[in-house]
């Protein structure tokens, strides 16, 4: 009798979590990916750099949004800089101007326009396609990228590399 109940138990089991065949073809599910690699999004919009051991979603555009900010220009990019939030145009002297910008997918890099009393740096920005802006991620003139640009994205970014 038990053997009759324990088989009856599993058979509900099986048909519960859908392990038999179906005509209709499975529908993909969402994923986690690890921040590692790549830079997230979080739920308020904001870009930030990846947290070792978490999990992020990764963000969906709205319908008909693109889903890369390239190609991105110098004026764009700057407009995301002086935006509230981030404390990398204050870091960067607050420059009058942007140029040489390179953008690739997600993610872009633009160097500050020498003003002779700062040196110049470059700037790497990250696209957040839910809220359709650029936001800039960090600066520096070496290893700026890392810890925001996956490396196979970075190698198509000027000066992305170290």
């Amino acid at each position: 009798m038990r053997t009759l109940a324990l088989l009856a138990g599993a058979a509900v089991v099986f048909t519960l979590t859908g392990c038999g065949t179906s005509d209709q073809p499975r529908t993909a599910q969402p994923h986690t990916t690890t921040p590692a690699a790549s830079a997230a999004a979080s739920p308020t919009g904001t870009v930030t750099p990846p947290t070792a051991g978490a999990t992020t979603r990764p963000t969906t555009a709205p319908p008909g949004a693109p889903t890369t900010g390239c190609p991105a220009t110098a004026e764009t990019l700057l407009a995301a800089l002086r935006a509230p939030g981030s404390d990398v145009d204050t870091r960067a002297a607050h420059p009058a101007a942007l140029h040489q910008v390179s953008c690739h997918e997600r993610f872009a890099v633009a160097s500050t326009v020498p003003d002779g009393q700062h040196q110049p740096s470059r700037i790497v920005f990250g696209y957040d396609a839910a809220s359709t802006t650029w936001r800039p991620l960090n600066l520096g003139s070496s290893g700026f990228c890392a810890g925001y640009v996956p490396d196979h994205l970075a190698a198509n970014l000027a000066g992305c590399t170290s």
